[in-house]
């Protein structure tokens, strides 16, 4: 299902209600900038929050939109391709060099998270070295990936948040909540290595959006300690450890 960022935007917003216009408080108009629908760092959350100045409704203290009011509102949306959120499940269990996983972030992870590459350097030389490499490689097995989902899940990037978003609005609904469990197995696919094409982006539009998304976002944040910014992460390895420990 093929959707502009507008669509995006109002299906958003619509949730719950069938007819125009949209009923909406100031917490759902900010919301919209945390999930990563508006073009960041371009535009700040309070400039975005006055662009809806003229939808707000002062007796009934709400913001009323219609949705030929999004063609004033484009202007401060996300206007990069979106791509599917990465799933660790995705990729089939195998051992791979340091080097794999350096590649990895480079390709995924910088795009997904908000962790630095001297954080994930700190996180393959100590805590996952630990648990996880073996001779001359690591593995990247279920609890790698069960690392990787909750390390997507603490630091995610504004991008990360966008994707999810999409896909969640955009999925089918099943009747059956557990259709998908009852179905046919899907077999993992087969990524040898990270490309570029991962990402589903033309190399001009992802160095665009590379550059605008995170080089620019990055820059403009204070720097935090490495041991406050890690600590969650090692606390997740350590967790791992504990379910291992009560394995009979």
């Amino acid at each position: 299902m093929e959707l502009n960022i507008e669509e995006i935007l109002w299906l958003y917003l619509s949730k719950g209600q069938k007819t125009e216009p949209l009923s909406l408080s100031l917490a759902q108009v900010e919301s919209c900038f945390d999930q990563g629908l508006v073009e960041q760092p371009k535009f700040t959350k309070k400039t975005w929050v006055e662009a809806w100045q003229k939808y707000w409704q002062e007796e009934e203290a709400i913001y009323q939109l219609n949705k030929k009011d999004l063609i004033y509102l484009k202007r401060f949306l996300y206007s990069e391709p979106i791509n599917q959120p990465f799933k660790p499940e995705n990729l089939p269990d195998q051992k791979q060099p340091k080097s794999w996983f350096l590649e990895m972030y480079h390709k995924v992870l910088r795009f997904e998270t908000s962790l630095e590459l001297k954080q994930w350097i700190h996180l393959l030389e100590g805590p996952l070295k630990q648990k996880f490499f073996y001779g001359e490689k690591y593995n990247y097995n279920s609890k790698f990936k069960n690392f990787l989902k909750q390390l997507l899940k603490k630091k995610p990037s504004v991008i990360r948040h966008l994707e999810c978003l999409v896909e969640s609005l955009t999925k089918p609904q099943l009747a059956d909540p557990f259709a998908l469990e009852k179905g046919p197995k899907k077999t993992p696919t087969v990524l040898p290595s990270f490309k570029d094409a991962y990402q589903g982006r033309e190399k001009e539009n992802k160095l665009q959006s590379l550059h605008k998304t995170y080089y620019e976002e990055t820059a403009k944040k204070p720097a935090l300690k490495d041991e406050e910014s890690l600590d969650f992460l090692e606390e997740i390895v350590s967790l791992e450890e504990e379910k291992d420990d009560q394995v009979p």
